[in-house]
């Protein structure tokens, strides 16, 4: 930190998770930079929403930002239906975070493929690679998060970075949406 403070940084970047004591880092950014916003710990997916690291920051918890490559489902008002009942039915907190819809909309994914590979197949069987097959052809498919699909590479066209702030130093206290970033513009492809 001590290089990063004498080269003028102006944000600490982090690109692991909260398990090897990652998030310790913005407690002692306290010693050197701003506390809070004015110097903001960056991470990824990693530190995302995890209780452990607003913990593991304590008092210098303000302006820690994640990025996760997702879109974020509890924006999505078509989402607003599957979350209430998800909740609904498992009530812990720990069991819904940011992946959680992704998760229910890959397996709606693999359960359409499925089903036309299976019907591909006159209703017996189907090989591995129909299924595969079927999945590469999955195109505006109705999900929680929106339409899902994929293009020739085989990469999402739901191309959406959501950024996620801790609120305060309390580890129960949900983190902010602050944006999501739809990337798709600028890809070469």
């Amino acid at each position: 930190m001590r290089n990063a403070k004498a080269a003028g940084a102006q944000a600490i970047y982090y690109g692991g998770d909260t398990r090897p004591g990652g998030c310790e880092i913005r407690a002692e950014m306290r010693a050197m930079f701003p506390a809070g916003e004015a110097t903001p710990f960056l991470g990824g997916d990693g530190i995302a929403e995890d209780p452990a690291c607003v913990a593991a920051a304590g008092a210098n918890s303000a302006g820690i930002f994640a990025s996760v490559p997702l879109v974020n489902a509890d924006s999505k008002p078509g989402a607003a239906t599957t979350i209430h009942d998800f909740k609904r039915t498992f009530g812990s907190t720990r069991d819904y975070g940011p992946y959680t819809l992704l998760a229910y909309d890959a397996t709606a994914v693999l359960y359409a493929a499925l089903d036309r590979a299976i019907q591909g197949a006159g209703g017996h069987l189907p090989s591995r690679a129909s299924v595969t097959h079927e999945v590469a052809q999955t195109s505006g498919l109705a999900g929680a998060t929106g339409p899902l699909g994929f293009d020739a590479a085989g990469d999402t066209t739901n191309r959406t970075v959501s950024i996620f702030e801790a609120v305060g130093s309390d580890p129960r206290a949900r983190w902010n949406l602050v944006d999501a970033v739809d990337y798709s513009a600028r890809l070469p492809y």
